[in-house]
């Protein structure tokens, strides 16, 4: 502690001081803390406080010398900072209108003057240099606040492409890969982002010819126009059906920089796809068939009413020859029924109508019985011998029973 005041020489030498420690790269609470040290060593100071407002969370630090001086308590202003002591002084650190702390000292007896005047350069001195220590803080706070912000964006960009139920995969105008997503991770061919990221396509899609590839990527490159077609891909024992759809991206300006490739696999769509087109063909068939049946109908009714007038003149017919008569008419007429019903039901199925055919109690042996019938008289069905052995009494079933027959 001194006794007298120091010298100006002394003066000099303190302010030399503490400019080599600001410039020494310190950061500013480490500075300012030795510098508050250093002056209370080479100046006639009993007591010293800096106090500075944390430009980030609105919070103040402080450094003392002695080091064993009291906080001034939870604050969060500087106005509301207690004084040191009634006999301290106190300097504002002012830079361009901004209060970036306060300076406060208490003296030695008798020195108040002098020790004033050289606070006032120390003061003076550290408030530019807290005021640019402050600002590098605020821009690296703020580079990484922007920084984690873009990695965060970029992570959730990246999930929503890795959500997406499609394989989509980008490239770049060397035709290298920039993106490659989750789902094309685990489609057909199970390539590992880690593995493919930076190759070229052509080196990875080998299913598919690389002229080919290269001259669907050059169009789009060209054009700027969406592409798409579909192809059929080999898995296993079945093929799954894939929309390939190329879209042009801008980073900026209208030149294309990069191609998106969405792959959707719609299999199922195709598959119902092809049946509704089995279903408008069947329903073609169904409307050529009605048409056909309403004119086969004629002609069954004329057959029928010829077997019906055959049978009607059989008491004309004399000998063995009225018992052949007889069972031929029998069949016509029972195989133009046959043919009505088969005619009905293919009315029924090109345009359904009330009242169809439905099942009803139908006896088994009467059903062989009646085919075994029909058929005695085809040409090949001579040449076989059947046997019958139908056990009597069988329950009834429920069926039609024309159908059984054809």
């Amino acid at each position: 502690m001194f006794s007298e005041p120091a010298s100006a020489d002394t003066g000099l030498t303190v302010v030399g001081a503490v400019a080599r420690l600001l410039s020494s790269g310190l950061g500013v609470e480490e500075a300012v803390a030795a510098a508050a040290a250093l002056m209370h060593e080479r100046l006639p100071l009993e007591r010293i406080r800096i106090v500075l407002r944390r430009p980030h969370d609105a919070s103040l630090w402080l450094t003392t010398a002695p080091t064993h001086l009291t906080a001034p308590g939870n604050v969060t202003t500087l106005e509301s900072v207690e004084p040191l002591s009634p006999a301290a002084k106190t300097f504002d650190l002012v830079h361009h209108g901004g209060r970036l702390g306060i300076l406060e000292a208490e003296f030695s007896p008798g020195t108040e003057g002098y020790a004033d005047q050289v606070l006032t350069i120390l003061a003076d001195l550290l408030a530019p240099f807290v005021a640019a220590i402050q600002l590098s803080e605020h821009l690296a706070y703020e580079v990484a606040v922007r920084t984690r912000e873009v990695e965060e964006q970029r992570r959730f960009t990246g999930l929503i492409i890795d959500s997406l139920p499609i394989g989509l995969y980008v490239v770049d105008r060397d035709y290298r890969i920039q993106i490659w997503n989750r789902k094309r991770e685990t489609g057909t061919q199970g390539l590992r982002r880690d593995d493919v990221v930076g190759r070229r396509i052509f080196e990875v899609l080998t299913r598919q010819p690389a002229d080919q590839l290269k001259a669907e990527l050059d169009t789009v490159f060209e054009t700027g126009q969406i592409s798409q077609l579909e192809i059929e891909v080999p898995a296993g024992e079945e093929s799954r059906f894939f929309r390939i759809s190329k879209i042009p991206m801008r980073l900026d300006g209208e030149r294309v920089s990069h191609v998106i490739s969405v792959g959707e696999d719609v299999t199922e769509w195709q598959i119902a796809h092809q049946r509704i087109l089995q279903s408008e063909k069947l329903a073609a068939i169904g409307q050529l068939a009605a048409g056909i049946m309403h004119e086969i109908n004629n002609p069954l009714a004329t057959i029928g009413a010829c077997a019906a007038a055959i049978e009607g003149r059989l008491g004309e017919v004399a000998g063995p020859a009225r018992g052949s008569l007889k069972e031929y008419a029998d069949i016509i007429d029972h195989e133009v029924q046959r043919c009505t019903a088969i005619v009905d039901g293919l009315l029924d199925f090109s345009s359904p109508r009330k009242g169809g055919k439905t099942k009803a109690p139908a006896d088994v042996n009467e059903l062989v019985e009646n085919t075994l019938f029909l058929l005695k008289h085809h040409q090949r069905f001579k040449r076989l011998t059947v046997v019958r052995e139908l056990a009597p009494g069988l329950p009834s079933v429920a069926a039609n029973p024309e159908q059984l027959i054809q």
